[in-house]
């Protein structure tokens, strides 16, 4: 997997295309908006992940994922294959909001509220790095970690498996399911420890 990515996920550059960088770990929990299996009947291309990354920790921290549980079935997004339409330092109820405007500076990160990137709204690909600082920052001030949300374009999910990195948590059957509709491909089903900040995956055994 892309690790080195996800440890340096703050100095990737995000363009304004929204193509998704070598940064972090984007994952998607499959949590009814699609269908698990062959994600061909979408209920909407707007589908909802999160942005993990290292520097986004500290010890005894627990990686903030939506729903706080690495057993729940989800996938990995490959980098490149994946477009993202937006960012937010909080749950934005799986679209796109009002935009935040593009900065230059963290700014102030003690006088921000949550979710801590001095805005609350969405941030526009560009400008997703400065605001990804932002809301580190805060998080690491008040020891307080919160999941992001990031809306990426579900469409892509109809027209390639590519976007399909790796599965993680109870997702065997929909493992099997990719496996079956597309022959030739077999991502790997991987653990998602939320405590190990420096290397949080490992393969299920007999799946990698």
């Amino acid at each position: 997997m892309h690790i080195d990515g996800y440890v340096h996920a703050l100095d990737a550059r995000w363009g304004g295309s929204g193509v998704l960088p070598d940064a972090g770990l984007l994952v998607h929990i499959l949590d009814g908006w699609e269908d698990h299996g062959a994600f061909g009947n979408l209920e909407s291309t707007d589908q909802s992940s999160s942005l993990l990354f290292a520097a986004n920790g500290f010890l005894g921290g627990k990686i903030p994922i939506y729903h706080g549980d690495s057993s729940q079935p989800g996938i990995i997004l490959r980098p490149a294959a994946t477009t993202v339409l937006c960012g937010k330092g909080g749950d934005s109820g799986g679209h796109c909001t009002w935009w935040c405007p593009s900065v230059a500076s963290l700014g102030d990160v003690w006088t921000y509220d949550y979710p801590g990137d001095g805005c609350g709204g969405s941030w526009r690909p560009a400008d997703i790095p400065i605001y990804l600082r932002r809301q580190t920052a805060w998080q690491l001030a008040h020891r307080r970690l919160e999941y992001n949300e990031f809306i990426y374009d579900g469409g892509l999910l109809r027209q390639t498996p590519l976007v399909v990195e790796a599965y993680f948590g109870r997702a065997h059957e929909q493992r099997r399911q990719f496996m079956s509709s597309n022959p030739g491909m077999s991502p790997p089903l991987l653990e998602l420890d939320l405590m190990n900040w420096e290397a949080p995956l490992s393969c299920v055994v007999g799946a990698c």
